[in-house]
């Protein structure tokens, strides 16, 4: 964990054989998709880095090869008062060679770290930081916007572990209880407590933290009571949310929201604010993508109604610009096809939805209708480079669909100017531009789809390929829409539900799919 001022890794204040404060240990089953993240000389066999190694940062595992850590986490820092420029701390440029780094999954105990069956060593085979990362040694306290997160692709699939998905957005967060968990040090520089603790022997721990604020960007954790909470070591760690019987990655741990002080709030990078750039540096994260609770009733937190979510991104956000005028406004609550309509295939039936709330949701709207409202926030000129639409029901229908527009010819290629326009039943909010790059040279838009077709090939696909599609509360679809420029996958767009994945063209048309054991 760093601080927001006087900053620290966990391996340069020896710390790093001292098992989050005042936390408790992690009980078996409570993994989830924990893991620690330490470095090893490339040379360095699995039984070795097992037994000699201990993790100096934490992650999370969103796919078999994927885990999700803080960019820190990947820094070369020191604290000598010998930089570039005399800083008494500072990091170099390059970061950690994939080639040094470890991930440790299964370790909880020190016990553990001498049985090859209990603790799995991945090797990383690349890691990825965000273009617009602020590198640790130039944070501040003002500085709230650094883009604290990495992804590591994994040289082979890690099999102890089950990967836990990240939430489709911060809604309803706010006031929440959640789990911190980590491999930090759990006492105070300098105290002697850890000897004086029965369960010493382990290495992971959890505590229950509040949530202050959820923004776009970050969640803000308070400081409990007793002060327990993240360390330095627990950097990268999972913020643990509950969401339809299951557990979501919600935040990374990122650092303490007030001063160099374990035990203190803590700030979380949002996982959901980068899930587009995830599946984009690790497709084979999109199958994994759709979360294991929540559904499409009423009551889930994924099926609130999309104006609240907006407002609160558009004040949250900084950076967001309204553009919409509230003439633009489409009220389409009324307007939702029952599922099976048209003579179709009934997807309201016992056998398909036997808990009666995959369709019918109010408030929700099709491609066609959030893409002609995101299009009023951009220039004419504007291509449509990627869609999205989480939780999107058998008519094709979601809360918000996320889009984001390539403006041709206003930066020299490979560099591409980008705008971002989040779209729903009332209305769409676009944001500034950002800058990006582009894999090829565009010569065309990216075509709209037709939600609800697409939507149901895709059923069709799975169903023939042996996979019944029934809505038994474990989530509906994603469908991730994109320019083939904007794609290193086996395809340009997907639609994932279960666990399972669509392949399809640019025209939306499934190609292939993807299936793993139900």
């Amino acid at each position: 964990m760093l601080a927001s001022t006087a900053v620290a890794h966990a391996d340069s204040i020896g710390v790093r054989e001292e098992p989050i404060v005042h936390g408790d240990p992690v009980e078996p089953g409570r993994l989830y998709g924990t893991v620690g993240i330490t470095s090893a000389d490339p040379s360095e066999t699995a039984d070795e880095v097992r037994m000699n190694r201990a993790p100096w940062c934490t992650g999370v595992l969103i796919a078999p090869s994927v885990v999700l850590t803080a960019a820190h986490c990947l820094e070369v820092c020191q604290r000598s008062c010998d930089g570039p420029d005399g800083e008494c701390y500072w990091c170099e440029e390059e970061l950690r060679a994939p080639s040094e780094l470890r991930v440790l999954a299964g370790l909880r105990t020190i016990d553990d770290q001498f049985r090859a069956d209990v603790v799995e060593v991945a090797r990383v085979r690349e890691h990825f930081v965000p273009e617009a990362y602020v590198r640790s040694d130039s944070w501040t306290t003002v500085l709230t916007l650094i883009h604290d997160i990495a992804v590591l692709q994994l040289e082979d699939p890690i099999e102890r572990l089950t990967p836990v998905p990240m939430p489709v957005s911060v809604d309803d967060l706010e006031g929440e209880s959640a789990t911190a968990i980590g491999y930090g040090q759990r006492t105070p520089p300098g105290s002697d407590e850890l000897l004086e603790q029965d369960h010493y022997r382990t290495v992971l721990h959890e505590t229950r933290v509040q949530i202050e604020h959820a923004t776009f960007w970050n969640i803000v954790t308070r400081a409990n009571e007793d002060r327990s909470g993240t360390c330095f070591g627990d950097s990268g760690g999972p913020l643990y949310v509950s969401r339809g019987g299951g557990v979501e990655a919600a935040g990374i741990a990122s650092r303490f929201s007030v001063d160099e002080n374990c035990g203190g709030g803590t700030v979380y990078t949002s996982t959901s604010a980068y899930a587009d750039w995830i599946y984009e540096k690790a497709p084979e994260a999109i199958p994994f993508a759709v979360h294991s609770g929540g559904g499409c009733s009423a009551t889930t937190s994924h099926g609130r109604a999309s104006g609240a979510w907006l407002l609160g991104l558009l004040f949250s956000f900084a950076l967001a610009r309204r553009r919409a005028a509230i003439a633009s406004l489409i009220l389409v609550g009324g307007l939702v096809p029952a599922c099976g309509s048209n003579g179709e295939v009934d997807y309201c039936s016992d056998e398909r939805d036997p808990s009666g709330f995959a369709c019918s949701r109010p408030d929700t709207i099709a491609f066609a209708e959030a893409q002609a409202l995101a299009r009023a926030e951009v220039p004419n000129e504007a291509w449509l480079w990627w869609a999205r639409g989480s939780a999107v029901d058998p008519d094709g229908r979601a809360y918000t669909w996320y889009f984001a527009y390539y403006v041709p010819e206003r930066r020299e290629l490979p560099e591409a100017e980008f705008i971002n326009v989040a779209a729903g039943s009332t209305g769409a909010h676009a944001f500034d531009p950002g800058v990006g790059s582009v894999a090829c040279i565009p010569t065309r838009p990216l075509e709209p789809i037709d939600s609800r077709r697409v939507i149901r090939e895709s059923i069709r696909m799975l169903e023939d390929a042996g996979y019944p599609v029934v809505f038994d509360g474990n989530g509906l679809f994603d469908v991730l829409h994109r320019h083939f420029c904007n794609s290193n996958g086996p395809a340009p767009s997907t639609v994932s539900f279960e666990g399972q994945v669509v392949y399809l063209d640019e025209q939306g048309n499934p190609i292939g799919s993807e299936l793993t054991e139900r």
